[in-house]
Formats: structure tokens, sequence, C-alpha cells
């Protein structure tokens, strides 16, 4: 059996509403209501919980969430959690479930904890979980015009979820960790899932997110806490964020660190353009399904995200149906200038501004269409070129908050 010690690391399509709250706890102040879905899989965790004081979490409300397809079930009004059970007197617990990617959430009154990416293989993972203070998450949505009764907040990842009203919304006690906030709403338009920010949470912190409107859906892309190559919703819709080098002789580089003020940490890319190739290039930061896996992007409106740096930048998108022919690599894209003087920058680039570039044009079909291209997406990412006149020498390039707007969060349920 694997042991891993733990301290609190960090961490609908029917939408029925009224079923899907009542399988929600640790959510606002109505956290005492639980439910437990039982199981006949295999254990595929277990261990204990233990109090800030040292004392066994007696009682504490253990649950296993289906990381690989929270997406899934959220969208078909289901609980993300496969299992849940009360910690004994020792704050022993036992999770079953089936193997592939988990989380484990622990809530037990003002304390709880969120344990990412547990992995069951040939036998269970040992857990040894130390709660933290609770956080609270709250805030208002100024014009509810679109959303319907009953529409809820959720966090992703988690069986966390809180109705939204004309007095705001309120997460009472929830996990330390960053998470993309989610709603589930029965719109004017339909039903349909927006994912419209990234938030942090700390340990006895109360934080605020107010709204104007949540009157777009929101892919969110980002969550750059987590790992460099499997992000939290890049691991619901896809393989997440990937990362090519560059041509010989550039160089590039990329790091995590702890610029965002918005998802906890920041993409950074250092790169240097050589002297002697006029056609240099290097690229940070490209987001992917499993390599060859494209996704359906139609509707796209615009691509917003937080920038920091120098340098003119290309934010482009490849498309499996334009690239049928591998040795294609004609592209859509659209430039942006950065000064390190400006600090963060808010960045929109309009779907309507991306235009074809012709890497290989005389493999191209002419006049390819956006629409059509955006129907089999590969990858969206960020490119620094000689070409667009960028001198030789040495740039740096931070981004956060990156999201694609009109496209529906449901249609990247598997």
């Amino acid at each position: 059996m694997r042991r891993i010690k733990h301290s609190l690391a960090s961490a609908a399509g029917t939408l029925l509403l009224a079923l899907f709250s009542l399988a929600l706890a640790g959510c606002g102040d109505e956290s005492a209501g639980t439910t437990t879905e039982t199981t006949n899989g295999i254990v595929v965790a277990s261990g204990a919980v233990s109090r800030l004081d040292g004392t066994p979490a007696r009682g504490a409300l253990v649950r296993l969430i289906d990381d690989e397809r929270w997406l899934e079930r959220t969208s078909a009004g289901l609980s993300p959690a496969i299992d849940s059970v009360l910690a004994d007197s020792a704050g022993r617990f036992e999770l079953r479930g089936k193997t592939g990617r988990a989380n484990v959430q622990v809530d037990d009154g003002d304390q709880a904890a969120l344990l990412r990416g547990i992995v069951p293989e040939d036998s269970a993972v040992e857990l040894e979980i130390a709660l933290d203070s609770a956080g609270t998450l709250k805030g208002s949505v100024a014009d509810r015009a679109d959303l319907a009764d009953g529409a809820l907040f959720l966090l992703s990842g988690t069986a966390y979820g809180v109705s939204i009203s004309d007095d705001g919304f309120l997460f009472g006690n929830v996990a330390k960790g960053n998470y993309a906030l989610v709603t589930a709403a029965a719109s004017t338009d339909g039903e349909t899932l927006h994912s419209v920010a990234s938030v942090g949470v700390k340990p006895g912190e109360t934080k605020e997110k107010d709204f104007d409107a949540l009157d777009a859906a929101r892919l969110m892309v980002d969550d750059f806490d987590d790992e460099e190559d499997l992000t939290t919703l890049g691991r619901v819709i896809g393989a997440g964020w990937r990362y090519h080098g560059t041509d010989a002789p550039s160089k590039a580089s990329r790091s995590l660190v702890p610029e965002g003020a918005w998802s906890g940490r920041s993409l950074r890319g250092d790169f240097e353009l050589a002297e002697s190739d006029s056609a240099a290039w290097a690229v940070m930061g490209t987001f992917f399904g499993d390599y060859g896996e494209s996704f359906d992007l139609r509707g796209l409106q615009a691509v917003e995200f937080m920038a920091k740096g120098h340098g003119v930048y290309e934010i482009s998108l490849f498309s499996e149906a334009l690239n049928a022919d591998s040795t294609n690599d004609d592209h859509f894209a659209v430039d942006f200038v950065l000064d390190s003087a400006d600090g963060w920058r808010k960045i929109r680039v309009e779907a309507a501004d991306f235009r074809l570039r012709a890497d290989t044009p005389d493999r191209r079909p002419d006049d390819f269409p956006f629409d059509a291209a955006l129907e089999k997406a590969g990858a969206v990412r960020f490119a620094l070129r000689r070409s667009s006149g960028n001198a030789p020498g040495k740039y740096v390039l931070l981004v956060d908050e990156i999201v694609l707007v009109g496209v529906p969060l449901e249609r990247f349920a598997r």
C-alpha cells in the first residue's frame, strides 16, 4: 500500500439543479446536510484525518471526487462524488471506487482539506490528512437577468456548490486551494455551464468575488497552481498545457512563478532570439488535448488573458482541419504588443481579428474559413517571432487568467 502524508495540499446535460444541490455539502451556511453515494468498487483510498490540534477528526465527511469526469458528471446533474464516508472515532476512513485520477475532499465544520490527483494503481493509496482552517468565498452577481432560479456556483474538482440569489453567493467553509469557479444555470438561452473565474482560497480567509453579469459562456483554460502539464480544467477538457522549445538557434524556457493575483501562480516564458536567424521563433504554453485530439471551439467570440512582458507576441490557433497535411504549419493568429513598463494588462483578442498566416501556403486550401478551423481546434499558443519585428535579444512573457469567451463548457464533457 502506497502511503502519502498530506498537510493540506492545495489543492448540468439536464442540470437537475434541485437534485444536484442536495448532493452538495460543505457549501455556505447549509453544510449540515450530506449524502453518501455507495459503490461496489474496490478500496482505492484509506487513511486517517486529524484536526488542527492533532486529535482524530471523528465524523469528518470524506469524499472521493471523480476528477477525470468531474465536468461530465456535473453537466449531467450528478454529484461528482464517487463515494463518501464519515471518519470513525480514530479518524479512519475507506473510500471505494474505480482506479483513475481522483481528488479527496474532507470537511469537518470550520476545518477542511482537498487533496488533488490521487491515482490508485494496483493497491489503495494510504493517506494521512491534516485539516486546516477553512476559508470563506462570497460575492454577488449584479445582473441576474439571464439566470433562472436555482443557478449554482461550483468549484472545479470538488463537491462544493452553492446557489446564486439576489443576495449573492456564499461558500461558508472551503478547503484551501485554487479553483475554477463554474456556474451551472438554466439561462434564458438554455442550460449551460460557465467557467467564469479562477479563485484562490486561503485558510481562514474571507475572499470576495463580485461579477457584473454572467452572460457569456467562458472556458477557463488555465490554473497554473497545480502542475506544469496538467491543470485543473485541463484535466477536464484535455491533457492541459504542453510546452515547445524553439527552432535552433533561438532558446526558450518556462516556469511557474508566484506572480499571479488571479490563479495563484502565473506561467512565465523566457526567450532569446538569435541574431543569426531572421526567421527565428520561440513558443510557450500550448493548450492541447492528447496529441492528435481536437476541440470544437465554434462560437468563439474572443480570447481574453492577463499578460506582462515586452515584445511583439502572437497568439495563434492551430486546427486539425487546416493542418490535415502533417507537413502544413499554417495557423490563424493575431499579434499583441507588450511593454514591461505597463505591468499587467488585460488583453482581449476578438475572434474576428484572427487572420490566416501561411507558413506553408503551397499545402493550404485557398481561403480556408476560420469557422471550419474552429470546429477542430488542436492548440492555442503564444509565440515570439523575429519576423514580427522583434530584434535579436532576450524577452519575457507572463500570462494568466486565459479564457476562451463564447465556448460552452459542457461541450467538453467526455
